[in-house]
């Protein structure tokens, strides 16, 4: 089931609402996560609507997933998309009793542009000043994961441009310069083919987070263009892999944390029987 509601996000958002679609899961299904998801379109086009295939996927797959609205270049200068992204987090976790969800169970999907702001809204979450009109201006920004699709994480000159960002600023708005051990767990999606952000955008993340000892995993389609997502056979293996990243570092994270110990331990039990025999 799918319903518009607007998020009350006050003068942090510069407007009175924005507006986003929730999917709602089966309830037999519900896991109590919930999902942003963050549309491409270069910071300055795209809408919400965009979201409403892969938000319908993680929905198949018990997440409450919300299709945001956030305002674009043009309409409003940098860093109102950003403002916007950590908003719908505070509203969120805010109101997570309303949609039945854990508020520390709150992740980000993005993509392109999107994923970019995911990522810094992750890195610089509870950071920098909020509006104290907001309803929700005291509520936490961080979130517990991040799948983000072709995300650009280190800001060239033209992307500076295009947000109207000095040098200095381009570098604090690039996720990668975030990266730290206190980093959410990340999922990075990218092909290898993509013209538009190339793959070492994701490469080079994924090695950033793991020198810093956050969590990551990196996932590399070979021949595939920017928004391949969208290709034929794509879409629900896709958003199958970021259900299962969630489910993994969210929704059953301690579970797969004992599991995990207890396959260490047995791994090294019958190394160390090999060596004493050998």
């Amino acid at each position: 089931m799918t319903d518009g509601v607007r998020v009350e996000a006050g003068a942090a958002c510069g407007a009175e609402y924005l507006l986003c679609d929730l999917y709602h899961p089966d309830p037999a299904r519900a896991n109590g996560t919930a999902t942003i998801l963050l549309h491409g379109g270069g910071w300055r086009a795209g809408d919400r609507t965009m979201m409403a295939d892969p938000a319908t996927a993680l929905a198949g797959h018990g997440f409450l997933a919300v299709a945001l609205e956030y305002r674009l270049l043009g309409a409003a200068p940098w860093p109102a998309p950003l403002d916007d992204t950590k908003a719908a987090v505070r509203w969120l976790r805010g109101n997570a009793g309303r949609f039945g969800i854990d508020p520390e169970q709150i992740a980000f999907t993005g993509f392109s542009a999107g994923a970019h702001l995911a990522l810094l809204a992750a890195g610089t979450a509870d950071g920098g000043e909020r509006a104290t009109d907001s309803a929700h201006h005291d509520v936490p920004e961080r979130v517990a994961a991040v799948a983000a699709f072709f995300p650009p994480t280190r800001l060239g000159s033209g992307q500076a441009r295009m947000l109207g960002l000095t040098p200095e600023a381009a570098r604090a708005a690039s996720p990668i310069t975030h990266a730290a051990a206190s980093f959410p767990p990340t999922l990075l999606l990218h092909g290898t083919d993509d013209t538009m952000v190339p793959h070492s955008a994701s490469v080079q993340m994924f090695d950033a987070l793991i020198a810093a000892g956050a969590a990551a995993d990196l996932r590399l389609y070979a021949g595939l263009p920017h928004e391949f997502q969208q290709l034929p056979g794509l879409l629900e293996p896709t958003m199958a892999d970021v259900a299962a990243f969630f489910e993994r570092q969210v929704v059953q994270r301690e579970r797969f944390e004992a599991a995990r110990d207890a396959m260490q331990r047995r791994w090294e039990e019958r190394m160390q029987a090999v060596r004493a025999g050998g």
